[in-house]
């Protein structure tokens, strides 16, 4: 969960993860969260740090990340109010869970190669299985994605800007993305 250099296209810092957090769970002192797409463990440290009592359920279909992060859980000692499931987002369908939030950094579809068995034959069918699976939560849904996916949902309530510094693949020295409510 931690990185000294950039060496991702996309690596979402705790302190990041905690402000958002801070700011959408707005005075909650032991909330529930969705990570659709844990990824590393950036929001998982973030969460955890800010809510020590809260509940994180992480999604990771990446067999060597999500033992990766079950190890980042034993490190750190957390108990059973952190969840780690290796699962696709698209098959963990808990609709009528109540989530005090639901937060991820989304992958880049065909920008970001992981070395898993999740596979989209195209931007069309992964728009359709991926990112319309979020239309079937009621929760408050905040998605950090580049500015262009953000045309992907309709109806949404808040735009919020995140620049950073660009990865190792990028030209600039900086890089713009959105924050979005859903």
């Amino acid at each position: 969960g931690i990185s000294a250099i950039r060496g991702t296209i996309s690596f979402f810092k705790p302190v990041l993860a905690a402000s958002i957090y801070r700011h959408f769970l707005e005075g909650k002192t032991s909330p529930t969260v969705l990570d659709p797409c844990a990824g590393f463990g950036g929001r998982l440290l973030g969460f955890k740090s800010m809510y020590p009592t809260g509940t994180y359920i992480g999604l990771e279909p990446n067999v060597e990340t999500y033992e990766e992060l079950l190890s980042l859980k034993l490190k750190c000692g957390f108990d059973d109010s952190v969840q780690i499931l290796n699962v696709k987002f698209e098959d963990y369908k808990q609709y009528d869970r109540v989530y005090d939030l639901i937060f991820t950094s989304i992958p880049y579809f065909d920008l970001e190669l992981y070395s898993n068995t999740v596979h989209y034959d195209d931007f069309n069918q992964w728009k359709q299985n991926f990112i319309g699976e979020f239309l079937n939560y009621k929760n408050k849904i905040v998605l950090n994605l580049p500015c262009e996916f953000t045309a992907l949902f309709q109806d949404v309530k808040e735009i919020h800007y995140l620049k950073h510094n660009g990865g190792p693949t990028s030209d600039n020295s900086s890089k713009i993305e959105h924050i979005i409510v859903i």
